[in-house]
């Protein structure tokens, strides 16, 4: 999935998805509804400001990708509310890797500082230790 906001993926030619995820469903709202009012209550309740645009982009996302359905879509905004803004940051620069140059560097190994420490700890919360 692309970072962009929905205005600028339909002007870059992308389609939004017709898989029924915007259609009312016999029992009630659409899956698009749902997730919507998922994002919002999971954005109010964020303490880390810099995530909420992170949530807009993935609400924004979901309604171009047909291979995500409302059981993964709530999955990802589960998992997405319980990470740190770093650990997403870190995330995003795996899926970038390509884009700059990242030290290769042991997780746990040459500690300096309590950032760094930090920074080693939220790379370990990840699974990033193997």
């Amino acid at each position: 999935m692309q970072a962009w906001p929905t205005g600028e993926r339909i002007a870059a030619g992308d389609s939004l998805r017709d898989d029924g995820w915007f259609d009312e469903r016999p029992k009630g709202r659409s899956a698009a509804a749902e997730i919507c009012e998922g994002t919002l209550l999971i954005a109010q309740r964020e303490h880390q400001e810099r995530k909420v645009e992170f949530y807009g982009y993935l609400l924004a996302n979901l309604s171009f990708d047909p291979d995500v359905d409302e059981y993964l879509a709530n999955w990802l905004l589960k998992v997405a509310s319980e990470l740190t803004w770093m650990q997403l940051v870190l995330i995003a620069m795996v899926g970038r890797r390509t884009d700059f140059s990242v030290p290769n560097v042991g997780i746990s190994v040459g500690i300096g500082d309590w950032s760094q420490w930090g920074l080693h700890e939220q790379l370990a919360d990840l699974g990033a230790e193997s």
